[in-house]
């Protein structure tokens, strides 16, 4: 009994103790604020509690606003960048709920083929010997983003320079030159032949029929009328009858060959005007171009390599090709059969301005609009 009338009294006398500390402290709050007559005082709203539980209003206790904006407008790294460039290289390293293009595809690239290998240094002059390759793993060679999944991995191999623009060729005379190897390309499907012309070598891609010794002419010169052309011989597209089949074949006059230039492609010359060819490419889209452009007469070697199985998993890889994903996609039908309308002439006789390499992922329109 005696033990609960103690641990009565304290209690007591605790409470009496905190009634009196809070009296005092309310108190001298309540003068604090009559002296204080500043309305940004954070605790001028804070209503009178005799328990000390104060609870500041929402206002108080917000954080101070900033303009979203601001999150882009970062400093250039050194002087010599641009904007425009930062920009680029920056603006997809933006926070998640900020990024306004994810579950979206990516565009394709334009000005960027997907390459497995890239050579490691490239020298001032043409050569003939093998240059070192290091693996690209499917990444942009500025952003260092990934845009191609199904690249990766694979063996190192030796590029080999192939001579696409031959500058050499002259114009208002023909020149016989000899091939003197054909050999296998590993970064590539079609065969390649050494050629010899002088005291200077060139690589070039193999017809199907070029064997080692055989002479091929080569020629830029435009007659009135056309010349017989043998499988090999390189001239001038204005220059060849028409139905001639060609292989790598130039889309502007000293661009060097663009198309036709894989294993067992070819294209046909169909009609001739003033001064451009109407040429059919593989893909049957027709273009015209100039009648200045070289070809080579003859489709590219080994047309058998679209039927070669390339045998395990394994060996896909070693090729730099990644496997796809395990997931379950839908069937959408862009790879059912449909029947499209021919392709309009594409012509190659008018100039265009070149477009911007477009990234896989666009930065924000209103990021573009603090970069001017």
């Amino acid at each position: 009994m005696s033990v609960l009338l103690c641990e009565m009294k304290m209690f007591a006398l605790r409470k009496i103790c905190n009634h009196t500390v809070t009296t005092i402290f309310t108190r001298g709050l309540a003068n604090a604020r009559s002296q204080n007559n500043n309305n940004n005082d954070p605790l001028a709203n804070v209503p009178r509690s005799p328990f000390l539980k104060i609870k500041p209003r929402r206002e108080a206790c917000q954080r101070e606003t900033k303009d979203p904006r601001e999150v882009f407008a970062k400093p250039l790294l050194t002087p010599d960048v641009s904007e425009t460039e930062y920009a680029l290289r920056h603006n997809d390293y933006r926070r998640t709920f900020d990024r306004k293009d994810l579950g979206r595809k990516p565009r394709k690239q334009i000005e960027l083929p997907p390459t497995k290998f890239d050579v490691k240094e490239w020298p001032e002059n043409y050569t003939v010997k093998p240059l070192k390759t290091v693996r690209t793993g499917g990444r942009h060679p500025i952003t260092g983003r990934v845009v191609y999944r199904r690249i990766g991995g694979g063996v190192y191999r030796d590029h080999l320079w192939i001579d696409i623009n031959r500058n050499y060729i002259p114009e208002d005379r023909t020149i016989e030159e000899k091939v003197m190897e054909v050999r296998e390309d590993p970064n590539r499907s079609g065969f390649v032949a050494l050629i010899g012309h002088e005291d200077h070598q060139h690589w070039i891609i193999a017809t199907e029929n070029m064997k080692v010794g055989q002479i091929i002419k080569s020629s830029r010169a435009v007659g009135r009328m056309s010349i017989r052309a043998y499988e090999g011989d390189t001239y001038a597209v204005g220059a060849l009858p028409i139905g001639t089949v060609v292989s790598s074949l130039e889309l502007i006059e000293g661009h060097g060959c663009r198309v036709a230039r894989a294993a067992g492609c070819c294209a046909t010359i169909l009609k001739k005007e003033d001064a451009s060819v109407v040429i059919q490419l593989p893909s049957k889209l027709q273009v015209r171009v100039s009648s200045k452009c070289l070809a080579t007469v003859g489709r590219v070697s080994n047309p058998q390599w679209i039927k070669i199985p390339w045998g395990t998993a394994g060996a896909t890889r070693d090729r730099g090709i990644r496997p796809k994903s395990g997931l379950w996609h839908r069937k959408d039908g862009y790879c059912g059969r449909k029947i499209h309308p021919a392709k309009p002439l594409r012509n190659y006789l008018i100039p265009t301005e070149p477009k911007l390499l477009e990234f896989a992922f666009q930065p924000l329109k209103r990021a573009n609009g603090l970069l001017k």
